[in-house]
């Protein structure tokens, strides 16, 4: 009975181990892209660790982290404060029947998710 819990145990932190390997991996690929990888690096961690959602962009595009539900904006902006980062946010939304907007421009008021950018 010892044994397995013993091999158990072994199983397990080798394949913490590997996925922690696996992640350090990914996120080094996405920061490699980025002036101020620090920064970057920031609020990746902390996006993990309140799990935040929010959707990685493509090669081709500009924006660190997009998509992120309006009512994370309070936690960004302070974290962007706190760690003086040099991150830029950008409200993204749909036009509504009160509210057209210019499709390179949203008012916060009307935001339903915002983007993060470099400065």
């Amino acid at each position: 009975m010892l044994a397995i819990y013993v091999f158990l145990v072994y199983y397990i932190s080798i394949i913490t181990k590997k996925k922690d390997y696996i992640m350090n991996k990914q996120l080094q690929k996405i920061l490699n892209k980025y002036q101020e990888w620090d920064s970057v690096a920031t609020l990746y961690e902390n996006m993990f660790d309140k799990q935040i959602a929010f959707y990685y962009t493509k090669d081709n595009e500009v924006a660190i982290m997009k998509k992120i539900d309006i009512k994370h904006l309070q936690f960004v902006k302070n974290l962007i404060k706190k760690y003086k980062l040099k991150l830029r946010i950008r409200y993204r939304g749909p036009s509504t029947d009160t509210y057209k907007r210019n499709p390179s421009f949203m008012h916060m008021n009307n935001a339903t998710s915002f983007a993060v950018y470099e400065r």
